[in-house]
C-alpha cells in the first residue's frame, strides 16, 4: 500500500488508500476482508523453499504439473476423498497441479466449455449466490450466469426443489447449453452441503449431462468433528452407475492449496477432471497465457503436503479458525448489541463468516456496502460485502445485508476490530447496548 498507483479497481482498496491519506486516525488499518494470510504461512513451508534444486526455477516441460508434486496429490485425493482405486486405472479421471492459480484453469474450463460443447446455444452458468466469483471467469469466456439464492431465512440452505428445476429447465431448452459450478463447503456461508442436497443435484445434472465445475477450496478448512462432503466422489459413482463415457462428459474439480496452508499468493493447487480433458486444458488452453511455472512454490509443497508437520499445521488451523468463528461472534453480542440468536448463526467450514448488518444500514440502498465503507473509513476495520448480496424483496424493497469476516486471524485482531467499531458507534441497533 505504499505505492502511489492504485492497487486495483476494487472499491474497498479505494477506501483503504483515503484511510491511510489521512494519516490513519482509529489505528493501522486491520484486514479481515479477503483472505489475507500474510503472516500465516508455516515456517517449516517456508524453510523449504531455501533448500530447493535449481532445476525448478526455470519452466517445467510437465504441463500438467511438477512431477513429484503431480502424484502426491493424486494419492492425497484418493485417500482423502475414498476414491475407488480402478476409478483412476480405468480412466475415469486424472490428476494434475493448477501453477497459476484455481481461478485461471476456471477460465481455461469455460473458454473450453464454450468452443466444444456449446456448439453455437447460449452458455449459462448455474451457481449459488452469494458465491465465490465464478460468474467472474464464466462472464470472460462468454456466458451469462444464473444465481439460485442461498436465503438468510432458511439459514443460507439450498432449495433443492428450486435448484432441481433450475436445472431441469436449463437442461430442456434447445437455445442454451448450462454448466453448474459447485462450491460445497460454501464460501462465504460457511455452510458444508448435505451429502443428500449434493448427491441428488449431482444425479440431475449427469441425468441431463450439464457439465460440472467442482470447487474444493475449503475442504481441508472445515471445523472439528466436521465431515466435509465430497462431491467429487459421488460424483465419480453417479458417472460409473450410469456408465458414463469420459471422453463425452465434462467436469472439473480444482482445490486450492493456498486456503489449506496459507500461501494463497503462489497459486498452487489441484485439478482433477476426465485425462483427456485435463491433458487438453494443459497442453491447449494453458498454453494460451502460461507454461507450467512456479516450480519453487511446486517443489516445496511436495515435499510438505504428506508430512507430519502438514497434517498438524492443517488441523490446527482448523481448530483455531472454528474458536475464532465463535469468538467473534460472541464479541458482536458482547460489544455490538447482536442479538443472541447471532450466536447459532456459526458456519462448520471456511476461513469466512457472514454477519448482519446493523438494523440502520438495511434502511439504505446499498446498505452493505455503505456499512462497510463506514468501518473502513471511521474504525480502520476493512471486511467485505457478501457479493452478490444485498438480495432486493419484499413489498419495500428492503435489502438484507450481510458483510464477510475473514477469520484466520489471530483473536487479539477480531477484538481490536471489534472494540474500534464500538468506539465509533457501530452499533446493531440505534444505540449502545446495556
Amino acid at each position: 500500500m505504499s505505492d502511489t498507483v492504485r492497487p486495483n479497481r476494487l472499491h474497498e482498496v479505494g477506501w483503504l488508500m483515503e484511510y491511510r491519506d489521512a494519516g490513519n486516525p482509529a489505528g493501522p488499518p486491520i484486514f479481515l476482508s479477503l483472505g489475507e494470510t500474510w503472516e500465516r504461512t508455516p515456517q517449516a513451508l517456508l524453510d523449504l523453499l531455501g533448500r530447493a534444486p535449481r532445476h525448478v526455477h526455470g519452466y517445467q516441460i510437465a504441463m500438467g504439473g511438477y512431477p513429484p508434486l503431480r502424484q502426491k496429490l493424486h494419492s492425497l485425493l484418493e485417500r482423502e476423498y475414498s476414491l475407488k482405486q480402478d476409478w483412476h486405472s480405468n480412466g475415469r479421471y486424472e490428476v494434475g497441479v493448477c501453477a497459476t492459480g484455481t481461478r485461471s484453469l476456471i477460465y481455461d474450463y469455460a473458454r473450453y466449455l464454450a468452443k466444444h460443447y456449446a456448439a453455437g446455444r447460449r452458455p449459462v452458468l448455474l451457481t449459488f449466490a452469494p458465491a465465490w466469483d465464478y460468474a467472474g471467469p464464466f462472464r470472460a469466456a462468454g456466458f451469462t450466469t444464473r444465481f439460485l439464492p442461498l436465503l438468510p431465512e432458511r439459514g443460507f440452505a439450498p432449495d433443492l426443489a428450486e435448484i432441481l428445476d433450475a436445472v431441469d429447465a436449463a437442461g430442456r431448452d434447445p437455445s442454451t447449453t448450462a454448466v453448474f459450478a459447485l462450491n460445497v463447503q460454501q464460501n462465504p456461508t460457511a455452510q458444508n452441503l448435505s451429502p443428500d442436497l449434493v448427491d441428488r443435484l449431482l444425479g440431475a445434472l449427469v441425468a441431463r449431462k450439464i457439465p460440472i465445475l467442482i470447487d474444493d477450496a475449503y475442504f481441508a478448512v472445515t471445523a472439528p468433528g466436521t465431515e466435509p462432503t465430497c462431491a467429487m466422489r459421488m460424483l465419480l459413482q453417479r458417472l460409473d452407475d450410469a456408465d458414463e463415457d469420459p471422453l463425452l462428459y465434462p467436469w472439473l474439480l480444482v482445490r486450492s492449496l493456498g486456503k489449506q496452508f496459507s500461501c494463497n499468493g503462489w497459486g498452487i493447487g489441484i485439478a482433477a477432471a476426465p485425462p483427456a480433458l485435463l491433458e487438453n486444458l494443459f497442453n491447449e488452453w494453458q498454453l494460451h497465457h502460461h507454461y507450467n511455472i512456479n516450480g519453487l512454490f511446486q517443489h516445496a509443497l511436495a515435499e510438505w503436503i504428506d508430512s507430519p508437520d502438514a497434517e498438524a499445521y492443517t488441523q490446527t488451523q482448523r481448530s483455531e479458525i472454528q474458536d475464532n468463528r465463535q469468538h467473534f461472534l460472541q464479541l458482536l453480542h458482547d460489544h455490538l448489541g447482536y442479538p443472541s440468536t447471532i450466536l447459532s448463526q456459526s458456519g462448520t467450514c471456511t476461513s469466512f463468516q457472514l454477519f448482519p448488518i446493523p438494523l440502520r444500514y438495511t434502511r439504505q440502498p446499498h446498505g452493505a456496502q455503505r456499512f462497510v465503507e463506514d468501518c473502513m473509513r471511521q474504525a480502520g476495520v476493512l471486511f467485505t460485502d457478501a457479493w452478490p448480496l444485498p438480495y432486493n424483496r419484499g413489498p419495500d424493497l428492503m435489502e438484507y445485508g450481510f458483510a464477510r469476516v475473514f477469520l484466520s486471524a489471530r483473536q487479539s485482531t477480531l477484538e481490536e476490530a471489534v472494540h474500534r467499531m464500538e468506539k465509533v458507534g457501530l452499533f446493531y441497533g440505534e444505540a449502545r447496548p446495556c
